[in-house]
C-alpha cells in the first residue's frame, strides 16, 4: 500500500505535467491587430495556433469617435468545436488566456447563436477580443476549407461622419439579413449618415426592415439597443408606428441631405477605404463666387484595402455680397525735384488711383516709385549767393544755378523767384527777382469788378461795365507802380473787354477808345522792357496784346460810318482806322498822314512809311455778296520791338512795328505793299525785311516769316520792303559782336588791375603834393590836383558801380555822378590849357582866375548832369548790364556833345598858344618869353597826357557803352602813366 501509493502520485503527477506542456504558452496563440478599418478574416488569419484559449484582440482608436462592428458567420464545425466568443475590454491583457464565461456573465457572448446564420454586433470599447472556447467538446482536425473560411467581418465606423464605404457594409450586411428571413430572422441595423437602397414594398405586416425601407420615410435602418454596449439583430416582432415604441427601443435615425438643395437627399458612393468626409469648410470668398473644401482621412492596414478615391473635394460657393471690383491705376506722374540740390539723392513719381464705382476698391500695387538722382558736386563758398533782403523779402543763400521761390511783397498776392548765376569769373550773384507771377491788390480787385461786370445779364451794363474797368485799369498803369504779372493781367483785362463788347454789340465811346489805346500805350513804354522780358518767361504777353488790339481796332471800325476815318496817337502808338466799301476802295493808302493836328513829334518826325495800292483791297467772288465794307487797321508802334521776344541767331529789331490788319481778308494780289522802316539801333548789319506769321508757330505766339518780303538795296538809315501780304512788318538786322556779352556779375580782372596802378599813382602824386605844397603851390598845381581827385572818383565809382549793377536806384544815381566826373575830367583838361593860354600873353590874375577855374572845372558839369536829370526824370541813367547813360532815348549825347565841345576848345587854345609860341618877337622880356616857353611845354605834356586820359573814355563810350567795363577800362591804364609823370616831374 505505501509502494502503490508514491507510485500512483508520480503517475498522476506526469500525467499532470505532460497534459500541461501539451497546452501552448499565452504568448504563441494571442494576437493584438490595430489600425483595421475593415477586414474579412479566417482561422489562418486570426489565429497562429489554433488551439483553445487562443484569442486574437483588435484595437479602437478612439471609441468616443468610432464604433467596431463585427459579423460572425455561423459555421457548424466552428461553432461545435471551437465555440468562438468575443469580449470587450477596457484594457489589453497581453498573457490572459480564454475561459468560458460563468453564467450570467456579461463581459462576454457566444458568437454561435442556435437558429440563426449570421451574428451583428457593434462595441464602443477600447478593445474587442475573439477567443476560441477552452472547453470544446472534442478535438478533431478541421479541413483546409474551414480553415480558409472567412467567418469574421469587422468595420470601423465614424460615429459623426460615416464613410461611404463604411455605409455600404453596413447596408451589405443588412441586405444579406434580409435574405435571411426563411430563417426567421428579423433584421435591424443603425448608423448615422447611412441610407441603403431602397427593396421592394412590403406590407405591414413584414418585418422591421421592410417598412422602414420606402423613401416617403426618414428612417434608413433600425437598430434595437441592447444594454452592455453592444446592438444585436434579434427575432422577435418590432411595432411599426412610432407611438407604439417601447421606451427601451427608440430609434436613432438621419439621412445626409444635400448641401446645394435642401430636402433633397443623396447617395452614398465612394471609396471603400476612407474614412467620412469632414465638414464644408469656410468659402474662400467674403463675397461673389468662391469655393468650399472638404477632406478626409485614409486609413490603412495590412487587413484593410486601400485608399482609391480623393481625400479632397471642392466646390463652388456664391456669397450674396457683391466683391469690390480693384481700381485702375492711373498714368505716372513726372518725376519731383531730387531730394538734394547737389551730390546724389533720390527723386519720386506718384500715381493715382482711378476709382470707378462705390464698390470699387483700392488699386493694387506701388504708388510710388522712387529713383536715384545724381546732381553734381556740392557747390563752394564762392558758388553760393549769401542771404539777401531785398524789397520786403528775404532770400536764402543758394547755390549757383538754383531757383529760389518765395512770397510775393505784402501788396500783392503770388509767387516771386529769384535765380543764383555764376559769372564767367565764378563768382555766383542773384539775378534780379522775378515777379511774373505776382499780381498786385489793386488789379486783383479791378478783376473781381470785371467779373461782376459780366455776371450782368443785359448786355447794355455789361457794356458800360467794361468802360468802367478800362478807365480804372488808365489810372493804374499811369501810375507805373506795378509788377510783371501786372502786365499780363492787364492784358487778359483788356481781352475780356474786347470780348464783352463783341457779345454785347456795345459801340464804345471816342473817349473809351483813347482811355483803351492810352492805356496800352502806357503799357508799352520803354521803361517796362525789363518788367516785359520777365513776364515773356511765363506768358507771351506782348504777342497776345498785338492779337487783343488788333481785335478791338475792327470793333471800333465796325461802328464807323462808311468812307470815316479816326486817327488816335499816343505816346507809343499812331492808330488809323477807317472804314471802305468792298465793291469801290476810293484811294490808295498811306499811313501814317503826317499832315494831321494833334501828333507827337515822334510820330511827327517818323520816316517810316506805309503805302497799300487800292487793288490789294478786293475779295474772292464768293465773299463779295456777304462783305460789304472793309475795315482797314494801321498801326504804328514806337517801342513793342524792344519789348517782344527776341528772334534769335544773334538777331535783333532794328526798326518801329508796323502794323496792317483787314476784315475781311483779301484775296492774293500781284500788287505789293511797300513799306519803309528807319533804323533805330547803330552798329548792326545785314538789314532784311520781316513778317509776323502767326501760322508758323502755334496760333497764339507766331514767328518771324522773312521769305513773304523783298529786301530792296539799304540805305544807312531806313530799310525799303515790298511784302505780298498785309502783315506785321520790321527790320531784323544782325547784332555786333560786341553788343552780344554776357552780363559780368563783378568787375573783370583788367580792370582791378587798371584801376589798382591808377588810384596808386594818384595817391602818390597826392602825397608827394602834400609833402612839397609849400614850395609847389601855385595855379597849375591847384589844376592838376582837381584833375587828379575827377579820375580817382570816376575809378571808383566804376568799380562800385559793377558790383551794384543790379540794384536800379543806385544804378542811376552811380550813373549820374560817373557823368559828372567824366565831364568834370575834360573840364579841367581845358581849364589848363585856358591857364597856359593866359600864361603866354602874361595876364594872370590869380584871385579871379582861380574862382573862373573852380566855376569851370566843377560848375559847368553840375549844370549839365542837373539839367540832364531834370529833363529826363533819371531815366535813361542806368540799365540792367552797366551803371551808365542809355543809347535808347539819346541821353547819351548830355556827355557826348559837352565832351567833343571840351576837345575841339581846347584844341584851338593849343593851335593859338603854339603860335605865340612860335612867334618869339611877340614877347618883349626876353626872361618872360623864356618862363613861357618853358612852362607852355609843360602844359602840352599835361594837355596831352589828359587828353589821352579822359579821350578815349568818351570814345568808347558812344561806340561801346553795353559794357562798362569797355568804358572804364582805358582811362585808368593810359591816364596811370601821365600821372605818374607827373610825379616825377611835379614842376
Amino acid at each position: 500500500m505505501n509502494t502503490a501509493c508514491p507510485l500512483l502520485l508520480s503517475v498522476i503527477s506526469s500525467l499532470v505535467l505532460c497534459s500541461w506542456g501539451s497546452q501552448p504558452s499565452p504568448s504563441t496563440c494571442s494576437a493584438l491587430a490595430s489600425g483595421v478599418l475593415y477586414g474579412a478574416f479566417s482561422l489562418k488569419d486570426l489565429f497562429p495556433v489554433i488551439s483553445p484559449g487562443c484569442s486574437w484582440t483588435l484595437e479602437n482608436p478612439d471609441p468616443t469617435k468610432y464604433t467596431l462592428y463585427l459579423k460572425f458567420t455561423h459555421e457548424e464545425q466552428v461553432c461545435s468545436y471551437l465555440s468562438p466568443m468575443v469580449q470587450p475590454l477596457d484594457h489589453y491583457l497581453p498573457n490572459h488566456t480564454c475561459s468560458r464565461p460563468e453564467e450570467g456573465a456579461e463581459e462576454a457572448q457566444e458568437l454561435c447563436v442556435p437558429g440563426s446564420p449570421f451574428t451583428i454586433l457593434h462595441f464602443d470599447k477600447n478593445f474587442l477580443r475573439l477567443c476560441l472556447s477552452d472547453q470544446p467538446l472534442s478535438l478533431q482536425l478541421l479541413a483546409d476549407s474551414i480553415l480558409s473560411f472567412r467567418f469574421v467581418e469587422v468595420l470601423l465606423v465614424n460615429h459623426d461622419n460615416s464613410s461611404q464605404f463604411a455605409c455600404g457594409v453596413l447596408c451589405r450586411w443588412f441586405e444579406e439579413c434580409l435574405r435571411a428571413r426563411d430563417w426567421g430572422v428579423r433584421c435591424a441595423l443603425t448608423q448615422t449618415g447611412c441610407t441603403c437602397p431602397e427593396p421592394a414594398a412590403r406590407g405591414h405586416n413584414d418585418s422591421v426592415s421592410n417598412s422602414i425601407m420606402p423613401a416617403g420615410h426618414s428612417d434608413c435602418c433600425v437598430t434595437q439597443l441592447l444594454p452592455g454596449s453592444n446592438n444585436e439583430a434579434y427575432p422577435r416582432p418590432i411595432p411599426y408606428g412610432e407611438d407604439e415604441l417601447e421606451e427601451n427601443q427608440k430609434v436613432k435615425t438621419q439621412r445626409p441631405r444635400s448641401a446645394d438643395e435642401p430636402a433633397v437627399y443623396m447617395a452614398q458612393t465612394g471609396d471603400p477605404a476612407a474614412e467620412g468626409w469632414s465638414l464644408w469648410g469656410v468659402c474662400s470668398m467674403t463675397c461673389g463666387q468662391g469655393i468650399q473644401t472638404r477632406t478626409r482621412s485614409c486609413v490603412s492596414s495590412p487587413y484593410g484595402t486601400l485608399c482609391s478615391g480623393p481625400l479632397r473635394e471642392t466646390r463652388t460657393c456664391n456669397n450674396s455680397d457683391s466683391c469690390p471690383v480693384d481700381g485702375q491705376w492711373l498714368d505716372w506722374g513726372t518725376w519731383g525735384r531730387c531730394s538734394v540740390t547737389c551730390s546724389n539723392g533720390t527723386q519720386q513719381r506718384s500715381r493715382k488711383c482711378g476709382i470707378t464705382s462705390q464698390t470699387a476698391a483700392d488699386c493694387r500695387g506701388q504708388q510710388v516709385e522712387t529713383k536715384e538722382c545724381i546732381n553734381s558736386e556740392c557747390p563752394a563758398s564762392h558758388e553760393m549767393c549769401k542771404d539777401e533782403y531785398v524789397l520786403s523779402m528775404s532770400w536764402k543763400k543758394a547755390a549757383a544755378g538754383e531757383t529760389v521761390y518765395n512770397k510775393c511783397p505784402p501788396n500783392a498776392t503770388g509767387s516771386a523767384s529769384r535765380q543764383c548765376l555764376l559769372s564767367p569769373q565764378g563768382t555766383a550773384y542773384w539775378n534780379s527777382p522775378s515777379f511774373a507771377r505776382c499780381i498786385s491788390n489793386e488789379y486783383r480787385y479791378l478783376h473781381l469788378a470785371l467779373r461782376e461786370h459780366l455776371a450782368k445779364g443785359q448786355r447794355l451794363l455789361a457794356g458800360q461795365g467794361m468802360s468802367q474797368v478800362v478807365r480804372s485799369m488808365l489810372g493804374l498803369v499811369s501810375s507805373k507802380n506795378y509788377f510783371s504779372g501786372d502786365l499780363l493781367f492787364c492784358v487778359e483785362i483788356l481781352r475780356n473787354v474786347t470780348d464783352t463788347y463783341k457779345r454785347a454789340t456795345y459801340i464804345p465811346s471816342f473817349e473809351d477808345i483813347q482811355k483803351f489805346f492810352h492805356a496800352v500805350s502806357h503799357m508799352l513804354d520803354a521803361e517796362n522792357k525789363e518788367k516785359w522780358e520777365d513776364a515773356q518767361q511765363v506768358a507771351p504777353g506782348s504777342i497776345l496784346l498785338m492779337k487783343v488790339l488788333e481785335d478791338y481796332i475792327h470793333l471800333v471800325g465796325d461802328a464807323l460810318k462808311p468812307f470815316q476815318s479816326s486817327i488816335i496817337v499816343t505816346d507809343n502808338l499812331v492808330i488809323s482806322i477807317q472804314r471802305e466799301p468792298v465793291s469801290a476802295v476810293s484811294s490808295d493808302i498811306n499811313f501814317p498822314m503826317k499832315g494831321r493836328r494833334g501828333m507827337n513829334d515822334w510820330a511827327r518826325n517818323s520816316e517810316d512809311k506805309l503805302f497799300i495800292p487800292k487793288e490789294v483791297l478786293s475779295l474772292p467772288p464768293a465773299e463779295t455778296e456777304d462783305s460789304a465794307y472793309f475795315v482797314i487797321g494801321a498801326v504804328l508802334y514806337r517801342t513793342l520791338g524792344l519789348i517782344l521776344p527776341p528772334p534769335g541767331n544773334s538777331l535783333a529789331i532794328s526798326s518801329k512795328l508796323l502794323t496792317v490788319t483787314v476784315r475781311p481778308l483779301t484775296k492774293p494780289a500781284e500788287q505789293v505793299v511797300v513799306v519803309e522802316l528807319s533804323h533805330i539801333m547803330n552798329g548792326t548789319s545785314s538789314p532784311q525785311c520781316a513778317v509776323w506769321d502767326y501760322s508758323k508757330s502755334d496760333a497764339s505766339t507766331g514767328d518771324w516769316n522773312t521769305e513773304s518780303c523783298q529786301t530792296l538795296p539799304t540805305q544807312p538809315s531806313h530799310t525799303k520792303c515790298l511784302c505780298d501780304q498785309l502783315s506785321t512788318f520790321a527790320i531784323l538786322a544782325q547784332l555786333p559782336k560786341e553788343m552780344v556779352m554776357d552780363v559780368p556779375g563783378s568787375p573783370s580782372v583788367p580792370l582791378m588791375i587798371g584801376c589798382a596802378v591808377s588810384c596808386m599813382a594818384l595817391l602818390i602824386l597826392l602825397a608827394v603834393y602834400a609833402a612839397f605844397w609849400r614850395f609847389i603851390r601855385s595855379e597849375r598845381s591847384i589844376i592838376l590836383l582837381n584833375f587828379c581827385l575827377s579820375i580817382l572818383a570816376s575809378n571808383i565809382l566804376i568799380l562800385v558801380g559793377q558790383s551794384q549793377a543790379l540794384s536800379k536806384a543806385v544804378c542811376a544815381l552811380i550813373a549820374a555822378f560817373l557823368h559828372f566826373f567824366f565831364l568834370s575830367s575834360f573840364c579841367w583838361v581845358l581849364t589848363e590849357a585856358w591857364q597856359s593860354y593866359l600864361a603866354v600873353i602874361g595876364q594872370m590874375r590869380t584871385r579871379l582866375v582861380r574862382k573862373r577855374f573852380l566855376c569851370l572845372g566843377w560848375g559847368l558839369p553840375a549844370l549839365v548832369v542837373a539839367v540832364s536829370v531834370g529833363f529826363t526824370r533819371t531815366k535813361g541813367y542806368g540799365t540792367p548790364h552797366y551803371c551808365w547813360l542809355s543809347l535808347e532815348g539819346g541821353l547819351l549825347y548830355a556827355f557826348v556833345g559837352p565832351a567833343a565841345v571840351i576837345v575841339l576848345v581846347n584844341m584851338l587854345i593849343g593851335i593859338i598858344v603854339f603860335n605865340k609860341l612860335m612867334l618869339r618877337d611877340g614877347i618883349s622880356d626876353k626872361s618872360k618869353k623864356q618862363r613861357a616857353g618853358d612852362e607852355m611845354s609843360c602844359r602840352n605834356l599835361l594837355l596831352i597826357c589828359s587828353t589821352c586820359g579822359v579821350l578815349p573814355s568818351s570814345k568808347l563810350s558812344a561806340v561801346t557803352a553795353s559794357n562798362a567795363v569797355l568804358v572804364s577800362c582805358p582811362v585808368p591804364i593810359v591816364g596811370s602813366l601821365c600821372r605818374i609823370h607827373f610825379t616825377l616831374f611835379p614842376t
